[in-house]
């Protein structure tokens, strides 16, 4: 039981959020976060109803000093996963946040190099056209001539950070989208 606190402190420290911190690592955290809560949550729940089948097993057996050390153990377990849940950034359905996307984005600050994204499921940039779509938390544009960008949705602020897949290449290049002022 001591070890599961100590590892539970553990894994608590590294959700400490700098006010100053890169907002990369802060995108890259609440990830995290959150594949380790969906990832984890069906065996919480599985530990869980075991901690209630034994504790009614040691209860019909009789056996009620078993039965209460159980019962700590569901208890603190149940505490556990409670702050766990709280600690866990929760993710915006992608509707929520797509709004903000609409519009004009400047690329890595060159005013020139716009990017624009439509209600309609258009994008374009220079003569080319895309169509985008959400799954899960990305927006992926997919463009006319193989290149692919993928958004995480769940950004926040004026930057939005975005990763440009050329075609047949697995390593992305890293774009900086800010908002222009007007928007679609």
């Amino acid at each position: 039981m001591k070890t599961k606190l100590v590892i539970a402190a553990i894994i608590s420290s590294l959700a400490v959020v700098h006010a100053d911190e890169p907002q990369d690592l802060t995108i890259l955290r609440d990830s995290y976060l959150r594949a380790r809560e969906r990832a984890l949550s069906p065996l919480q729940e599985k530990y869980i109803t075991e901690l209630n089948s034994l504790k009614s097993r040691f209860t019909k057996n009789g056996k009620l000093d078993e039965a209460v050390e159980v019962d700590k153990e569901l208890k603190a377990a149940l505490e556990t996963f409670a702050k766990k849940n709280e600690e866990t950034p929760k993710a915006e359905k992608p509707s929520d946040n797509l709004e903000r996307f609409f519009g004009e984005w400047v690329c890595n600050g060159v005013e020139t190099d716009i990017y624009v994204i439509k209600r309609n499921k258009k994008a374009f940039h220079g003569g080319s056209t895309a169509t985008w779509q959400v799954t899960g938390q990305l927006l992926t544009i997919s463009w006319d001539n193989g290149w692919q960008l993928t958004i995480d949705v769940t950004q926040t602020g004026s930057e939005i950070i975005g990763k440009s897949y050329p075609p047949r290449r697995t390593t992305p290049d890293v774009l900086v989208f800010t908002t222009k002022e007007k928007k679609d």
